[in-house]
């Protein structure tokens, strides 16, 4: 599993081609501390190998949250290699995080049909309006 802090963090994940699950959380949020344990336990199961799990922390990064008008705690969003979103879950519903994540399990991405890794920063910089470096 992962945290990420930055745009950048999320543009170098997305790079690995895999469809990614991000946990929008904040420490002071009770929910969230209820799913914290369950979402953990879902990313070390050998079947979700090929997603890639990933907590944001929206007290610590707002630039995330804010483009994906995160308004609610906590938000499980699932994201396809190119940032889109693929589905969103707003709220503490474990079946319905744990049915979404098997289905997401289910997926392959064709690497013959994705977009090369520069074309995923050069258009990620575009809609997060950062700097190449």
């Amino acid at each position: 599993m992962h945290t990420i802090e930055t745009l950048e963090e999320l543009i170098k994940l997305a790079t690995l081609k895999k469809i990614m699950i991000l946990d929008f959380y904040a420490g002071w949020c009770k929910p969230c501390k209820r799913l914290s344990p369950i979402f953990e336990e879902l990313s070390k199961c050998d079947k979700y190998k090929n997603l890639i799990f990933i907590k944001v922390n929206v007290d610590e990064d707002l630039n995330i949250s804010k483009h994906y008008e995160i308004t609610s705690l906590p938000t499980i969003l699932f994201l396809d290699p190119t940032l889109k979103v693929l589905e969103k879950i707003v709220g503490m519903k474990k079946d319905v995080i744990e049915k979404t994540i098997e289905k997401m399990a289910l997926i392959e991405i064709n690497n013959e049909e994705e977009i090369n890794n520069e074309q995923v920063k050069e258009m990620n910089n575009n809609i997060f309006n950062i700097d190449s470096q």
